[in-house]
């Protein structure tokens, strides 16, 4: 059934119940038999669940012509209930989903379209008017449907008209073994690729998920952002879905607008990055005591000295969680006995395994390679890529950094993410997590760049607070202030307004590399 993963491991995750071949499409119409007036989506456009029920059959019917078990449909939306509806829809067909944010370049759309031989489009229609090239009229789709916009602005078909037409499709076609979510990923060094996603994977993070947070029909959840990103699908629309809860789909970032929303729907918990509980952090008292009603909120990445911080005021535990396109939130700290989890990022869910590969020195850190049920599928058309991503027993090699103990695990940096100074290794995120600690920056990197004598010398590019200023020499001495070593301290500082991202915002230090390449910087002496 998987074509990563030993039989054995196969039999045992079915065995121990990790895989319970259970689909979207099943356990929403489950819950729309049960509990057919319990609000499964939150906001503008509320769904109940035997709504959503409804919505799935009536796409699904619209779409069963043209969409065989299989198939792409390809969804370029706003983060919005539309979401929902596209993947209760995709699971009833049996079809692979790729949800793509407005943001994605219309070249990269085209490209992802034509390789995926999508057959359906669903689109807004701002991205309608605005995209060129026009790559929804690929050879290979047969419908466009546009969400959004009024009957004289688009010759397609609106999905509201779709979803008010006595359509109905009560099968579900859909397999849990079957690739079903399809996410692009742009890694921060490497080539773009498509990883494939099963349905039992993606309710396996999920169910760990919501048991870490203590999800349950009472929640209210948050889902925040971009569409297309994993941690988006995964647990905006699975965990909750699952648990029974509601869900409120949150498309931007307008923290005041936000909070507004936590206290008006009584938000209980969410997923976050470090940089949302930053900026949530700067808003009035007012405003940060309408986040109270959030218990819970799982995040990751850096920087994080501020989490006490924001614990302390709004009174909500944020649970530190790891994992990636290939395998969803493969550690996760649990709500009910966090304190044993130290600093970590928690630890595998049960079922999953992490080995740390190549450990050397007292620090015990090396490459997390990582194997479960999550797994994921393979990257679409690229067996040479998937292949060298893992090893023959079905393990991910992750790229990634770390170390691990009784507490859970700790991240380290990136192999890959490493700057050779002469004979010596820098490893950037020991330095940016210590420059972040400085009062002046919002954010920052670093990178290195091309030396003719050393191979590379570290660059630092740094986003200020409001109001602040820094300079090279100041940036110096608060690093050694924090016991970073000489050779890897920044010779040059780049201070921008904010450091380029990936489509599915991740940040992306080849871009910045070559941006770094071109402008005028504060330079310290060669050392």
């Amino acid at each position: 059934m998987h074509p990563l993963l030993p039989a054995t491991l196969q039999d045992q995750y079915l065995r121990e119940g990790h895989w319970t071949n259970q689909t979207l499409a099943a356990i929403v119409s489950a819950h729309a038999r049960e509990f057919p007036d319990r609000s499964a989506i939150l906001g503008n456009r509320p769904f109940t669940y035997s709504e959503l029920d409804l919505a799935g059959r009536r796409l699904a019917a619209n779409l069963t012509e043209c969409v065989a078990p299989g198939d792409v449909i390809v969804a370029m939306l706003d983060t919005s209930w539309v979401c929902v509806v596209a993947a209760v829809a995709a699971s009833r067909l049996g079809a692979q989903l790729l949800p793509l944010a407005p943001k994605v370049p219309p070249l990269r759309a085209e490209e992802l379209t034509k390789n995926l031989a999508a057959k359906v489009v669903l689109i807004t229609q701002s991205a309608l008017s605005e995209s060129s090239p026009q790559w929804w009229t690929s050879p290979t789709v047969a419908r466009v449907i546009r969400h959004g916009g009024d009957e004289s602005s688009s010759a397609y078909v609106a999905l509201d008209d779709v979803l008010s037409s006595a359509g109905d499709f009560d099968e579900i076609r859909g397999d849990a073994h079957e690739s079903r979510l399809l996410v692009q990923t742009e890694g921060s060094t490497g080539q773009s690729k498509v990883v494939m996603q099963s349905e039992n994977a993606l309710f396996y993070s999920s169910r760990w998920y919501a048991n870490s947070h203590g999800l349950n029909e009472q929640s209210r959840y948050l889902g925040l952002g971009p569409n297309g990103h994993v941690l988006t699908s995964c647990f905006m629309i699975y965990a909750p879905l699952l648990t029974g809860a509601s869900v409120l789909p949150y498309a931007g970032w307008q923290p005041s607008e936000l909070a507004q929303l936590v206290k008006q729907h009584g938000l209980t918990a969410s997923l976050m990055s470090a940089t949302h509980i930053f900026d949530l952090l700067r808003l009035n008292p007012t405003e940060l005591d309408q986040l109270r009603s959030l218990n819970t909120i799982a995040a990751g990445g850096k920087p994080d000295h501020f989490f006490p911080e924001f614990e302390k005021i709004t009174g909500a535990t944020i649970l530190r969680c790891y994992g990636m396109s290939e395998c969803p939130i493969h550690t996760m700290v649990a709500a009910k006995d966090r304190a044993s989890y130290g600093d970590t990022e928690g630890r595998t869910f049960q079922g999953s395994e992490l080995q740390v590969v190549g450990a050397t020195g007292s620090d015990d850190v090396g490459e997390a390679y990582v194997r479960g049920p999550a797994l994921f599928l393979g990257y679409f058309g690229r067996a040479d890529l998937t292949k060298a991503a893992t090893t023959d027993d079905g393990f991910y090699r992750t790229g990634d950094l770390a170390r691990k103990d009784q507490q859970g695990v700790t991240l380290s940096g990136r192999i890959k993410d490493t700057i050779r100074r002469g004979s010596l290794t820098i490893f950037p995120s020991e330095v940016e997590s210590k420059l972040k600690t400085h009062r002046a920056v919002f954010d920052a990197a670093v990178v290195g760049l091309p030396d003719e004598r050393l191979g590379e010398r570290p660059a630092a590019a740094v986003v200020l607070n409001p109001g602040t200023t820094l300079t090279l020499e100041e940036l110096v001495e608060h690093l050694q202030s924090q016991g970073v070593a000489k050779y890897a301290l920044p010779e040059s500082l780049h201070l921008m307004t904010k450091l380029p991202t990936s489509t599915v915002g991740k940040l992306n230090k080849r871009i910045l590399r070559d941006l770094l390449g071109q402008e005028q910087v504060q330079l310290l002496k060669a050392r």
